[in-house]
């Protein structure tokens, strides 16, 4: 493993001490068969962070426009390949320039995590919910038919429709959504 020793290796004895069998790799890719220029170690909950927060919205926590532009593409091959239905909503927040406008862009930052937050709650847990820009969301609906789409559309525009937005102290009203 990568934390055991190798007892007896030429890089262990040139060094005095133990050397793990990650060390050795290293050692072997940058300098005894050069592959790696700039090797940089990473522990694997860092490279998950890393990798999370490449596709995640930091305001809303939604997955980003990088994650549609990966699961767009597979959601088509498995249709290609396997005849697998899915659905994609595009959502947009009715008026939101004049909600910024008027209430400033802190509380449309807050608007659009709370929307955010009930597009997720609306959505089966194999939904991939995401921010696609700006006011824009999108939705992948893997395996669901037309009829299905339908009704989570109409779901998240009611939920939307019904949510009145809150700012600090402030009621500051529903936003409603365009979906398509």
């Amino acid at each position: 493993t990568q934390g055991q020793e190798l007892p007896g290796t030429g890089l262990g004895l040139a060094l005095g001490r133990g050397v793990t069998m990650l060390a050795a790799a290293c050692d072997y890719l940058t300098a005894v068969r050069p592959m790696l220029k700039d090797p940089v170690l990473l522990e694997s909950s860092m490279l998950a962070l890393k990798e999370d927060i490449a596709l995640k919205d930091e305001l809303t926590g939604l997955f980003n426009r990088r994650y549609f532009n990966q699961e767009l593409p597979r959601e088509i091959e498995r249709f290609r390949r396997f005849g697998q239905p899915f659905a994609l909503l595009l959502l947009d927040l009715d008026n939101f320039k004049g909600f910024n406008d008027a209430h400033g862009h802190s509380a449309g930052d807050s608007a659009l995590a709370q929307l955010a937050a009930l597009m997720q709650h609306g959505a089966r847990g194999y939904d991939h919910v995401i921010r696609y820009g700006g006011e824009e969301f999108a939705i992948i609906l893997p395996q669901a038919s037309q009829e299905e789409a339908l009704t989570m559309a109409e779901r998240i525009r009611k939920a939307s429709e019904q949510h009145v937005i809150e700012f600090g102290t402030a009621t500051l009203g529903p936003i409603t959504v365009s979906i398509g």
